[in-house]
């Protein structure tokens, strides 16, 4: 099964990423849109049911040593690099070290069971579209330097997804949830 660890975005933001998309007026570039966007924090790839298991108790793990924050979402970006774009991302700002700290944990605890540590360095973003045709990239550019404003969202759990590639995209399934730790209560 092919797998990744995410954190799943709630209705309100999908909503709002919807908006996102249709407002970008950059058809010429054929963009495939991504249908359920969320934020990932590990790529797995193809694993065994075996992988599974020692997966789910890395990530039972993590969760519980990160607690619950919120995130709110910024700029518009373009890997990798906004001249030759191929994917279109929205980032995030506040709840980022939060973001970062998780992935950061389960690529050093899944390194220890296996799992190749990540090269590249971590940059927590919602892919937005994957872009087909590059030849007429400036009419992305206006795009960059806007503000899109989205409600925040509390984030309270990890989830390890299975992904399905299939000739229409991909069909996500939640194989497990893994609630964060709760905030400390200063009453």
């Amino acid at each position: 099964m092919r797998v990744f660890i995410a954190i799943c975005l709630d209705e309100k933001i999908k909503k709002g990423l919807l908006a996102i998309q249709k407002n970008l007026k950059i058809d010429a570039l054929s963009p495939k849109w991504q249908k359920d966007c969320h934020i990932t924090l590990k790529f797995l790839g193809e694993i065994t049911k075996e992988r599974l298991d020692r997966v789910l108790d890395v990530c039972h793990k993590d969760a519980l040593a990160c607690k619950s924050f919120v995130v709110s979402f910024g700029f518009l970006g373009a890997f990798p690099k906004p001249e030759y774009p191929r994917v279109i991302w929205l980032g995030i700002e506040k709840g980022r070290g939060y973001i970062e700290f998780l992935a950061s944990s389960l690529d050093e605890h899944l390194s220890k069971i296996g799992f190749a540590k990540e090269e590249r360095g971590y940059f927590p973003h919602i892919t937005l579209a994957r872009i087909r045709n590059i030849q007429r990239t400036s009419l992305l550019f206006p795009y960059l330097k806007e503000k899109f404003i989205l409600d925040e969202m509390s984030v309270d759990k990890i989830k390890v997804i299975e992904s399905k590639l299939t000739p229409t995209g991909p069909i996500y399934t939640i194989i497990k949830d893994f609630p964060l730790r709760q905030p400390d209560l200063n009453l």
